[in-house]
């Protein structure tokens, strides 16, 4: 798994700005994950991010777990594990007619 992946993960899962139950975009997810990482960069960095998630795990268990599950999908929607991309390209390339 791509460790930047979970990184963007983990920091929008602490950006409660963002919710499953309203619309958003591509381009607004960006911008809440990038929102929490320049907020941990300058007080604990990387470590902090993971730490607060896991407070969150320990203090709302069947919270967390529901929202995980829904950052893993739009994390993942909006930027596509390394695997997926590289098939899509492959994908493409193979579906065209020469």
């Amino acid at each position: 798994m791509d460790t930047f992946q979970n990184v963007r993960r983990e920091a929008l899962f602490l950006n409660f700005a963002i919710c499953a139950d309203q619309p958003f975009t591509a381009k607004q997810i960006r911008e809440a994950i990038a929102a929490i990482l320049r907020q941990h960069h300058g007080i604990d960095g990387l470590p902090g991010i993971a730490g607060d998630v896991a407070k969150v795990f320990g203090d709302k268990p069947e919270f967390a777990v529901a929202r995980m599950q829904w950052v893993i999908f739009v994390v993942d929607t909006v930027y596509p594990p390394r695997q997926r991309r590289r098939n899509v390209v492959i994908q493409r390339r193979t579906s065209v007619s020469c």
